[in-house]
């Protein structure tokens, strides 16, 4: 049978799914016509449906982790108002235990109780045993050209997750705006000059990553002016002086930490 027909008669939604299937012997490539025809027809497809996906990422998108579900009023809300919800593993556990549906799954599903049929968003079964479940979400929002994206439930349980998920923030930094919330904390991390929102009195730490040199604060109540923060703990417990403050690196990188005011 001439594949272009049997594409015509079936149609692609048959056709397609069939191709990946045993039942691949069911189909007859009298000609290379037929082959190309058919090549065309999936790469068509395959393209329509990335761009389907693309369009349907709403912001903000929000990245929930299978490490201690929030609790606090400021990741509740961030949580609930997501546009787009990815969970990672596990996590989609929690989402749907709160009457949330995640948008999109990712990982390894090794951790994941849910059946998949109850799962109405996307399922992406990446089982790359060298990222964790965290790293191929922000993988795949760099895939998608997401821009920035919040993380939720990047703590807790585990430290060595909880390590890991920094140096993954640090890492990927350049590529994606990643913004960490907790229950007590809202974590950026900042190479260059960044501006922030903030509260008089709110605390502020400022932590490095590794020994960084020719940081500069503005807006807070012990400055550092053009100094090394060398790793330790002296960026702890800062305070912010009015409703914006500013830090600048210029070699290196720094965490903030804005405490939740409420």
């Amino acid at each position: 049978m001439n594949c272009k027909y049997y594409f015509e008669k079936h149609g692609e939604n048959y056709v397609i799914p069939l191709i990946f299937s045993s039942q691949i012997s069911k189909i007859l490539f009298d000609d290379a016509f037929s082959i190309s025809y058919l090549l065309r027809v999936i790469y068509t497809k395959l393209g329509l449906m990335k761009k389907k996906l693309s369009q349907s990422i709403s912001s903000p998108v929000v990245i929930l982790c299978n490490g201690e579900f929030p609790r606090h009023p400021t990741p509740l809300h961030i949580l609930k108002h997501a546009g787009t919800l990815i969970c990672t593993d596990g996590a989609t556990d929690y989402a749907l235990r709160a009457g949330l549906n995640p948008n999109v799954v990712i990982g390894d599903l090794d951790s994941l109780d849910t059946e998949l049929e109850r799962i109405q968003g996307k399922i992406i079964q990446n089982d790359d045993q060298n990222s964790t479940d965290l790293e191929k979400a922000i993988v795949w929002c760099v895939e998608n050209k997401v821009h920035m994206v919040i993380v939720l439930g990047a703590t807790g349980n585990r430290e060595d997750h909880t390590l890991a998920n920094f140096q993954i923030i640090t890492q990927y930094s350049p590529s994606i705006h990643i913004t960490l919330v907790t229950d007590h904390f809202t974590i950026e991390y900042v190479e260059g000059t960044r501006e922030f929102e903030s509260q008089p009195g709110q605390k502020i730490s400022i932590l490095p990553f590794r020994e960084t040199t020719n940081i500069t604060t503005v807006g807070l109540k012990f400055e550092l002016k053009n100094e090394t923060l060398e790793f330790g703990s002296r960026g702890i417990s800062n305070e912010s002086l009015s409703k914006l403050f500013s830090v600048t690196v210029k070699k290196g990188g720094v965490f903030v930490f804005l405490l939740h005011t409420s």
